[in-house]
């Protein structure tokens, strides 16, 4: 009876980049019915800083309740799942979005605090998962100054007004070019499986504990 009231995960991920077949970020489809995963719903954002928090906004304000609002990215050189701590008030790119955008150093929002913090339980996430997930998962306290960060930080601006858990994760950029390119995806997706679930059920005994909302 429990797992009925839970609300799904809504999850984004972005489209390839810069010419790549692939983003890393969007293998979290294939979470999509899998048994040890919580339910998910997922969208697809466009690599734009224009277009990537309207896009997911649109979906926020259709009506339908989630558990936590995760949104993915990945992050070249990367070898580990990162929980970013915060997505600052800046942006700047050293190439163009996939647009041709490229912001050369501005904020976000021109009267928005400098800086706005994950409200999912990074914190917890890594302590209940740290040596038990295939790929290791680290706390980042940088989501870089590119779309990744402008999403997060529109994002999380919006979720500490709406009392809403939100946060962005950071996967490692694979590609099917790797050579080891099988073992890694299935272990990220393992790990984000497992993140998944612990996201959900911190979030279902914080509620619990605070019916009034977070």
């Amino acid at each position: 009876m429990a797992q009925s009231r839970e609300l799904p995960l809504l999850v984004s991920y972005f489209e390839p980049f810069g010419g790549a077949d692939l983003n890393a970020s969007g293998l979290v489809t294939e979470l999509m019915g899998r048994p040890d995963a919580p339910r998910l719903e997922v969208i697809s954002l466009p690599v734009s800083f224009e277009k990537a928090w309207p896009t997911l906004a649109a979906k926020l304000f259709a009506g339908t309740a989630y558990g936590a609002i995760i949104a993915l990215g990945e992050a070249g050189g990367r070898k580990k799942i990162s929980l970013e701590r915060i997505g600052i008030n800046w942006q700047e790119s050293a190439a163009p979005d996939n647009d041709g955008a490229q912001p050369l150093g501005e904020k976000i929002l021109p009267t928005g605090p400098d800086g706005c913090f994950s409200s999912l339980p990074i914190g917890e996430l890594h302590r209940d998962l740290l040596g038990k997930t295939p790929l290791e998962i680290e706390i980042s306290n940088s989501a870089g100054t590119f779309v990744c960060n402008h999403l997060m930080y529109q994002l999380v601006h919006w979720a500490h007004r709406s009392r809403v858990p939100a946060g962005f994760i950071h996967v490692p950029a694979l590609r099917p070019s790797d050579g080891d390119y099988s073992i890694t995806k299935g272990a990220l997706l393992t790990t984000l499986a497992s993140l998944f679930s612990q996201i959900t059920h911190l979030v279902n005994n914080s509620s619990a504990q605070n019916p009034r909302g977070r």
